[in-house]
């Protein structure tokens, strides 16, 4: 006889995926870090003024993308950092702050105010273009910062961060992106 076999496919939510293997800055000067090694990097203006703010405005821009193979999934990115009570989240702004041990750590908006500084190197920006699933990021040197004029010809900083794209159902996927001081 007839047997008749009834199959039911069950859709799952797919993580999505960067279009390129790296996040990189496009107008980023390429520039050895202290073992030889070329990074993409910003520098500081090294004009008389710096110390008013008046160079303040020093940027680097970049852009990225992802698809999903989900019918009509809507991404956004942002960057991931742990805050101060220990929680990973996906930010879109980020200040890098120094150590005090010739390094730096990441802080959310929140963190940043509640530390009550304004010595930071920059801020690292991330905003979601929705139309194209892509988002544009940047990073804007504060030259006036003690921080940035306490940096001698020949130093170098290497600032790390993962960018996060996560899909409306929480699926997500994370990059690195990485730039010179």
């Amino acid at each position: 006889g007839d047997n008749t076999i009834d199959v039911n496919i069950i859709g799952t939510n797919d993580r999505p995926i960067f279009t390129g293997d790296a996040a990189h800055w496009s107008d980023a000067q390429m520039l050895p870090d202290k073992n030889g090694v070329n990074q993409e990097s910003i520098k500081e203006s090294g004009k008389v003024n710096d110390a008013s703010g008046a160079n303040d405005n020093v940027k680097v821009t970049g852009s990225i993308a992802a698809t999903d193979y989900d019918n009509d999934a809507q991404l956004r990115y942002g960057f991931k950092v742990t805050d101060s009570s220990g929680q990973e989240e996906m930010v879109s702004k980020l200040y890098v702050v120094p150590n005090g041990t010739d390094g730096y750590v990441l802080l959310t908006e929140a963190d940043f105010h509640a530390l009550n500084t304004t010595d930071y190197y920059g801020t690292l920006n991330i905003t979601t273009n929705s139309a194209t699933n892509s988002a544009s990021y940047s990073f804007t040197l504060k030259n006036s910062s003690t921080c940035v004029q306490g940096m001698n010809e020949g130093d170098t900083m290497l600032v790390e961060v993962e960018v996060v794209v996560k899909d409306e159902f929480g699926a997500w996927n994370d990059i690195p992106l990485k730039l010179q001081i």
